[in-house]
């Protein structure tokens, strides 16, 4: 799959450009960069596919990866196709604390193992696996909720601004800014979120706010 996800965005990306026209019900003309996001598993689909896209020769078109709270079941592989992304191109993390539906941390803790000393993402305090996953059938999500865990409006509202934000640096060609271990305020609609910026310890484990993992956790699906 992420090879088909990569090739849509080779050459003219005659398929991607009919099935956004066919979506916005006229012609479009597609910008040149893209920005990869992708939420659980989905965040292990858009690593691989910008891994890919380097690989296959049009790495160029990617500015940026986003991961909402993603999972990985084969984090070694993870590591290595971070690696395969130039560490000129953001890869940031939006994550919750460590639980069974992010797979204790690893993508983090992979992020911060690839590319040790650069920022790497942000963990919500308090925030669950579902904080990025709206919209929908609102009885699906209600489940998933059930499942998951509620999320708090404030930290669901700092996933839709942190992306936001980080999607224009990365299109700007800016730096997105935060420093390991910075703990910063996110101010919204619904309140104040507060996220600590991922960081590696001396021990080699990854900290955010009092949340530890390792840096080669047990296997577990994801959501």
């Amino acid at each position: 799959m992420q090879h088909a996800v990569a090739e849509l965005f080779s050459g003219d990306r005659e398929a991607l450009t009919t099935s956004a026209a066919a979506a916005a019900g006229q012609p479009v003309t597609l910008p040149e960069q893209v920005v990869l996001m992708g939420h659980s598993a989905g965040g292990d689909l858009v690593i691989g596919a910008g891994a890919d896209m380097v690989t296959g020769g049009w790495g160029a078109r990617l500015v940026g990866v986003i991961l909402l709270d993603g999972y990985t079941a084969d984090p070694r592989q993870f590591t290595q196709n971070v690696k395969t992304i130039p560490l000129a191109t953001p890869v940031l993390l939006i994550g919750a604390p460590p639980s069974y539906y992010n797979q204790l941390g690893a993508t983090s803790s992979a992020l911060v193992a690839a590319r040790p000393g650069t920022l790497t993402g942000l963990q919500l305090k308090g925030g669950t696996h579902v904080d990025g996953m709206q919209g929908g059938n609102p009885l699906t999500q209600f489940a998933e909720y059930l499942v998951a865990g509620f999320p708090k409006p404030q930290n669901t509202a700092a996933v839709g601004q942190l992306s936001a934000d980080w999607i224009n640096d990365m299109f700007g060609g800016d730096a997105v800014p935060g420093t390991p271990g910075q703990t910063v305020q996110i101010q919204t609609a619904h309140g104040t979120a507060t996220g600590v910026h991922t960081a590696r310890t001396a021990d080699d484990t990854v900290t955010a706010g009092m949340s530890y993992w390792s840096l080669s956790p047990t296997s577990s699906p994801g959501l």
